[in-house]
């Protein structure tokens, strides 16, 4: 069984996870009737949408996988049957089940998503440091491009936020599949900016035996580590 992770974060600071459930167009295109009923009766709708919504996009990273390319991503398709923070949160994906995990502060919501037996898994997250936040992006990112990453791994950032979450991961799948930093690399596949799900290299080969899934939002990053 080919064994996938997802994660994704939302930064609930942000002016764009004001809370939409009253956006009726919204939220028929994305949730579900009982999921919609779930939202409005919770006693924070706000956060109950973003989290269900946090479990699409989880699982939607670890579909793509399991089917070799990202489907048409039409989140009504991706149905919570039990969601995050219950005893084995699930959610089916047309004949594909996930199980799904939930982490909730403050300032963030982070969902991850992974399929098969329960695995070893490692799921972390960090705001962007205000110092660094007010750098010159592009002249930050410019820098690494040279010293942190290698061509194939700097192909895929766009960004700041997209730099910083890639150093953290790998620095985290170094410890975790105690190898050192400089033998691995996270790359993405050809195609379009967005629908390219990262994968973890060593030595210059794609492994098998672990998956990564990278996630940013606002100023919270999040990435999710398995390891078969």
């Amino acid at each position: 069984m080919k064994l996938a992770v997802g994660v994704d974060v939302v930064d609930l600071q942000d002016p764009r996870a004001r809370d939409r459930s009253g956006d009726t167009r919204f939220m028929g295109r994305v949730f579900s009737p009982s999921e919609r009923e779930r939202i409005l009766s919770a006693a924070d709708p706000a956060l109950e949408l973003w989290v269900l919504w946090g479990a699409k996009e989880a699982a939607f990273k670890v579909v793509s996988k399991l089917l070799g390319a990202p489907p048409t991503f039409q989140h009504n398709a991706f149905r919570v049957l039990d969601p995050p923070g219950v005893v084995a949160s699930r959610l089916a994906y047309e004949g594909l089940a996930v199980q799904l995990g939930l982490d909730v502060h403050p300032q963030r919501v982070m969902v991850w998503a992974w399929n098969g037996p329960s695995p070893e898994i490692l799921v972390a997250q960090c705001r962007i440091p205000d110092a660094l936040h007010s750098l010159e992006l592009s002249a930050q990112v410019d820098e690494w491009r040279t010293d942190r990453f290698n061509p194939r791994e700097m192909e895929a950032v766009r960004g700041l936020p997209s730099a910083l979450v890639r150093l953290m991961a790998r620095r985290d799948a170094a410890r975790m599949l105690r190898t050192p930093e400089t033998r691995l690399a996270i790359t993405c596949p050809p195609g379009f900016t967005g629908l390219r799900p990262p994968y973890l290299e060593r030595d210059g080969k794609l492994m098998e035996e672990a998956d990564i899934s990278l996630s940013h939002d606002g100023t919270q990053l999040a990435w999710a580590i398995r390891v078969s």
